[in-house]
């Protein structure tokens, strides 16, 4: 960001008040985060298991690793979405990278392995990086759990989906096929839907609204 850009305010603790008082319970909210990740420490568990770490193996148990570790220590939220429809759909969309990779069929390479190689190292590092602007401020449902504004997030407003759209788009090149083309579009517009939902609930806190002034781009800056 811009160093004459005004400093953003600190949300008002308020907010807390429009949810759930269990849902923003730290015990609670940490047995979530164990149920959360048991999916992909499973995934991660096969991954293992296989002793075959070819690199788009080897970027799918990096990612697993950078999406579960910080999911242990993340901050209590302030409020959290109470939407049972919404939380059904972030857990798909969180998980649908996972099941892409362990069903999808196998299919001729669309593009050199230089090219995918490439492409499965850019995406990793945009989505290490997110994951590290994020810090504890991680969770898969709409939930205010302090505003992040640097590192990733001075650049979009969310960098994390930003770095899946481009692992989806190594998987359809690398392994093509019908079926493998329309989980990855499935995917990334899941991604793009959850990206709205998350701004439609933080929005209501004043602090993110003037956040999405100040990064006017979600994904891609100065595109999209």
């Amino acid at each position: 960001m811009t160093k004459d850009r005004k400093k953003l305010p600190v949300p008002a603790d308020s907010a807390a008040a429009e949810s759930k008082p269990v849902l923003t319970d730290p015990w609670f909210d940490k047995a979530m985060a164990l149920l959360a990740c048991a999916p992909l420490l499973f995934v991660l568990w096969i991954n293992l298991e296989a002793r075959t770490f070819d690199l788009p193996r080897i970027v799918l148990v990096a990612q697993i690793l950078l999406q579960v570790g910080p999911m242990f220590v993340r901050r209590a939220p302030l409020r959290v979405s109470h939407n049972p429809g919404l939380w059904i759909f972030s857990f798909v969309t969180t998980y649908w990278p996972f099941l892409v990779a362990v069903t999808a069929p196998h299919g001729p390479a669309l593009a050199p392995q230089w090219v995918t190689t490439g492409l499965s190292l850019l995406g990793l590092s945009i989505f290490a990086f997110a994951r590290l602007s994020l810090g504890r401020s991680i969770g898969l449902v709409p939930a205010l759990r302090g505003l992040v504004v640097h590192g990733a997030y001075s650049y979009v407003r969310h960098p994390i989906y930003s770095g899946a759209f481009l692992i989806y788009l190594v998987m359809g090149l690398t392994s093509y096929s019908l079926l493998n083309t329309a989980l990855c579009i499935i995917g990334c517009v899941l991604y793009m839907i959850k990206s709205l939902i998350e701004e439609r609930f933080l929005s209501a806190d004043q602090t993110y609204r003037l956040y999405m002034q100040q990064v006017p781009w979600r994904w891609l800056p100065g595109v999209a």
